[in-house]
């Protein structure tokens, strides 16, 4: 019990706080989400909007409005692509490990500034050598990419939130 209440009285005398108070005190509590559908992956949207708006409710802690009126705050997400390369060769010359990247253009507005970030997220994955790359596992990687690319995002606003 003695280091239980050693951490506690840590982590309240330095003033700790979790990111996700930090972003909250930037973002808001309710947020609205835009994506502008990306000419050159459209099929790979609908998972961009997932994992940002996953984020937002299990990173932020906050709620997501369907009405932009009603927002603390507005993320619109543009340009979206996604280039996935292959990095690992067994020996017989099949790829068996790809690195899938996405990179986003995000901007924010609240009431008290608008921001524009330039993001970039990587996900790595294995695949097996005698099959081929299938569109399911491809898409998904657009996901977890975008999900990385979130997490520095996340740091920037908790950057802000925290002064």
């Amino acid at each position: 019990y003695l280091a239980d209440f050693v951490i506690v009285v840590f982590f309240y005398g330095c003033s700790y706080k979790p990111s996700s108070v930090c972003v909250r005190n930037v973002l808001g509590d309710k947020i609205y989400t835009k994506v502008n559908i990306s000419a050159q992956n459209p099929e790979s949207m609908p998972l961009v909007v997932d994992a940002i708006n996953e984020a937002i409710v299990s990173k932020y802690k906050s709620r997501l409005t369907k009405i932009e009126k009603e927002a603390d705050s507005v993320m619109v997400i543009s340009s979206a692509h996604f280039k996935t390369e292959g990095l690992q060769k067994d020996e017989n010359g099949y790829t068996v490990l790809f690195r899938t990247t996405a990179y986003l253009s995000v901007l924010i507005k609240t009431k008290d500034y608008t921001k524009r970030f330039k993001l970039v997220g990587n996900y790595d994955f294995a695949q097996t050598p005698d099959s081929i790359l299938s569109e399911e596992k491809r898409l998904t990687s657009f996901k977890f990419a975008t999900i990385k690319a979130l997490d520095e995002i996340t740091a920037k606003l908790a950057y802000l939130g925290s002064r």
